[in-house]
């Protein structure tokens, strides 16, 4: 009777164990989901993954491209030049495919013309303009002057239309018509309807006032207002950079040629030069700086927040950062260096060192 017992038992166990199972069973998997559910809902996520992948990585060559360059220093950017210029051509190509656009083009500026003509020639078409588009304008004419007549057509053909009519506009008129020959006709004429547009826009702006001049070129793209007010006098230009807005002025004078961005800004009243280079790229800013006159530079370094002067002293050379530290008061001049970082710090005091340099005191 017990062994019967504990049968039943067992009997009734097991059956509430398989009920269990098959009421989990079908908890989970009934109604059965559909063949083109189940890809639809993979595919869904596969091209969202794919969409949020891709938007990271152009956001990242982005992002990249903004931080390798502004991290960089003058003094890194020529030792960077300097070794690739001691490379073999295959090995400098190589290396050179690897940095990103813009540092590619900042440390080719620093490159001997020659160096950087054979570095340009071995690049593909597209990696060479895209590396021209960044480069510093009247480098970029350099280059291109030393390219055969055909690789220069090809190479504009593939740079934005205003690129193209402005770098032809700096060429000779013989070289100019040669290249023009080789583009395909609709690349040439969309270039030369460019070049006429600029012309009529150039003739139009001589004939406004310097306050039209400057509302007019608050409306153009920074390349463009940079090539306008490059074909102006330099007295025009003055007067029209002086009338523009801070933020408009900064981004158009980051577009500027290194010595012409220092001309322009050593003509400005000391408060809108300043104004104006905290709006620039450090790296451009730290351009500028470098070639301006010791006098203008000291006055203008004077103004900026402590911050920003560190900023601009570490992107500029070792040289002219020595000079204007040796011209600020050793209070200055010390609470600049606790701003920079640790390595440009130490160049620095290394540098002073050698030279003998203390702090002079000067306050102008």
């Amino acid at each position: 009777m017990a062994k019967s017992k504990k049968r039943g038992t067992g009997w009734i166990i097991g059956g509430i164990v398989i009920i269990a199972a098959v009421i989990v069973y079908f908890a989970a998997f009934y109604p059965p989901v559909a063949d083109r559910d189940v890809s639809g809902t993979i595919g869904g996520a596969e091209k969202a993954d794919k969409h949020r992948s891709e938007q990271i990585t152009d956001g990242d060559v982005v992002l990249d491209e903004q931080n390798s360059s502004e991290s960089q220093s003058m003094r890194s950017l020529d030792e960077r030049a300097s070794e690739l210029e001691k490379m073999e051509s295959l090995d400098r190509s190589k290396a050179l495919s690897k940095f990103a656009v813009l540092d590619r083009a900042l440390v080719l500026e620093r490159f001997s013309p020659m160096a950087r003509a054979t570095a340009l020639d071995k690049m593909k078409v597209l990696d060479r303009a895209a590396t021209l588009a960044k480069m510093d304008v009247l480098k970029r004419a350099e280059a291109m002057d030393k390219m055969k007549v055909l690789d220069r057509a090809k190479t504009l053909e593939k740079m934005a239309v205003l690129d193209q009519a402005i770098a032809l506009d700096k060429m000779a008129e013989l070289e100019k018509t040669k290249t023009l020959e080789k583009m395909s006709s609709l690349a040439r004429t969309k270039a030369l309807d460019k070049m006429k547009s600029l012309a009529k826009t150039h003739q139009a702006l001589e004939k406004m006032s310097p306050i039209e001049k400057a509302r007019a070129l608050e409306k153009f793209s920074p390349i463009e207002c940079a090539y306008a007010l490059e074909k102006m006098s330099a007295l025009d230009r003055t007067k029209a950079l002086d009338k523009m807005k801070v933020l408009p002025r900064a981004a158009t004078l980051n577009k500027f040629s290194t010595i012409n961005r220092a001309k322009a800004l050593e003509k400005m009243g000391v408060i809108s030069r300043t104004s104006t280079l905290e709006k620039m790229k450090t790296l451009r800013a730290a351009e500028a700086l470098d070639k301006m006159d010791v006098l203008a530079r000291h006055k203008t370094l004077k103004k900026m927040d402590v911050i920003q002067r560190a900023s601009c002293l570490e992107k500029m050379s070792i040289m002219s950062r020595c000079e204007a530290l040796k011209k600020m008061s050793e209070k200055d001049a010390k609470a600049t260096l606790d701003k920079m970082s640790s390595l440009e710090k130490t160049a620095t005091l290394e540098k002073m060192e050698a030279l003998g340099w203390g702090w002079a005191g000067s306050d102008i």
